[in-house]
């Protein structure tokens, strides 16, 4: 009879492993800067951490597939010279809902780009938002410096 007191609890214990992390990573990720997200974002993109980031992203052009996110993003990598260090220049806040977060980014390729990345609370969670329109129309995008040997 003793052994039975046993079991709930490792019940119990086993559902507060699974969910923990999860609830820990929510609170997390809600009382992030747009700063600090960036950071965190452009790390996982170093990482070619793919299935993190299709998580972190709306991206207008995609309809929220998730899968169809992410082959696309696994495949324009393909074609990107790999990204060697950044910048957070200054961050424009429009709402507390809403932020732009201006960085200066530096490919292995030598090239250099000022890049907006616009980002939207969901669920109290940033995310960086990509719309379907064209990056290189942004205002805030500058192409500074051409990859070497261009």
């Amino acid at each position: 009879m003793r052994k039975l007191w046993f079991v709930p609890f490792l019940a119990v214990a086993a559902i507060a492993v699974v969910v923990t992390p999860f609830l820990t990573n929510s609170e997390i990720q809600g009382s992030l800067s747009p700063e600090k997200f960036v950071k965190e974002y452009i790390e996982l993109v170093k990482a070619k951490d793919h299935e993190s980031l299709v998580d972190l992203v709306i991206d207008d052009r995609f309809n929220d597939d998730r899968e169809v996110k992410l082959k696309t993003y696994k495949t324009l990598e393909e074609g990107v010279s790999p990204l060697e260090d950044y910048e957070i220049k200054n961050v424009k806040s429009g709402t507390k809902d809403k932020a732009t977060v201006i960085t200066v980014i530096e490919y292995e390729d030598g090239s250099v780009e000022q890049v907006p990345m616009h980002l939207v609370k969901k669920d109290k969670a940033w995310k960086l938002y990509i719309s379907r329109g064209n990056a290189l129309d942004d205002e805030d995008f500058k192409l500074i410096k051409q990859p070497d040997g261009i």
